[in-house]
């Protein structure tokens, strides 16, 4: 399986973003205002999934500042924002209409880590590469990076505080490909042992692999969101008729993006190899909804070179 991302804010920010447009069209056309909230209705599994987590995603989006939203009356108009934000997905034009309209949401958060993790040996210049798949690698180091390792299910799980205070990258092994609402379910679970346990002291650090991946416009498919229904303040339906997602992530020696230290190999405590496939997410204090950002990352995303700021800023 192909590496993938996956979470709700985007979706329910793109739903919040509806609601006040129609909400705003209405109140000017008729001045009438929807006596309560209104109320999505879901028609399947998956919506009635993502309906189960609105309340509480919604609640949560006053604190991510980096997730922004457009809603417009043309797919041009909104295309055209995707391309500025160099996203290859495209909407599908419809006939221009006064009651239809489109939203794009656009989540771009950028995390450095609290210190450049070195390429190299500092002793020797010899240049990290991961073991298996022999790729170019980083280290960060537990005291300098400030890391936290955590055992569960058997397995280390790695959180990595970033410059942002309140936020951090976790990652750990992944037993097997995941996608959309089982990644997210399995990332809580770990969250919620995690949360729930003492960090280990058996690490000197961490070697990390260079990460590159774009899903592409067809990527992930949320096509299940089509047909989710509301209804406006006069009454009239108005309903999901088109549903993308496209997701980026990269990581290299100065951070990731959801889009120098002395080295020495002669440590009493090893280091934590992360050469394998992964899971890996983004959470923030105070945000308790979900994680900032889920992904599944396969090894064959793993960068054949490092990674350099430039991809970041």
């Amino acid at each position: 399986m192909i590496s993938t991302a996956f979470g709700v804010s985007a979706m329910t920010k793109a739903l919040e973003e509806a609601i006040a447009y129609i909400t705003k069209q209405v109140f000017e056309e008729s001045g009438l205002m929807p006596s309560g909230p209104m109320q999505w209705v879901p028609l399947n599994e998956k919506q009635s999934k993502l309906m189960q987590r609105y309340r509480a995603v919604s609640a949560d989006l006053s604190n991510l500042s980096e997730l922004k939203a457009w809603a417009e009356t043309t797919a041009e108009e909104l295309n055209q924002i995707l391309a500025e934000h160099d996203f290859s997905m495209r909407m599908e034009p419809w006939q221009e209409d006064p009651n239809h309209f489109g939203v794009v949401v656009i989540y771009d958060i950028r995390i450095k880590w609290l210190v450049t993790g070195p390429t190299a040996d500092g002793h020797t210049g010899t240049e990290f590469h991961l073991p298996e798949s022999n790729k170019p690698a980083f280290w960060l180091s537990e005291e300098e990076a400030d890391l936290s390792f955590f055992r569960v299910d058997r397995k280390i799980i790695v959180k990595i505080p970033v410059e942002r205070e309140g936020d951090y990258l976790c990652l750990t092994r992944a037993d097997k490909p995941l996608a959309q609402f089982d990644l997210l379910a399995e990332v809580e679970r770990l969250r919620n042992e995690m949360n729930k346990s003492l960090p280990v002291f058996d690490y000197d650090g961490v070697v990390l692999p260079n990460i590159v991946f774009d899903t592409g416009p067809d990527g992930i498919d949320i096509s299940w969101l089509v047909g989710l229904k509301t209804e406006d303040a006069v009454g009239n339906p108005r309903e999901v008729v088109q549903a993308k997602m496209q997701a980026k992530f990269t990581m290299g020696p100065k951070g990731a993006r959801p889009m120098c230290s002395t080295v020495s190999l002669d440590a009493i405590r090893p280091d934590y190899v992360a050469d394998h496939n992964l899971l890996v997410w983004i959470e923030r204090d105070g945000v308790l909804s979900e994680p900032l950002f889920v992904a599944y990352v396969s090894t064959d995303e793993f960068a054949h070179h490092t990674i350099g700021l430039d991809k970041m800023d």
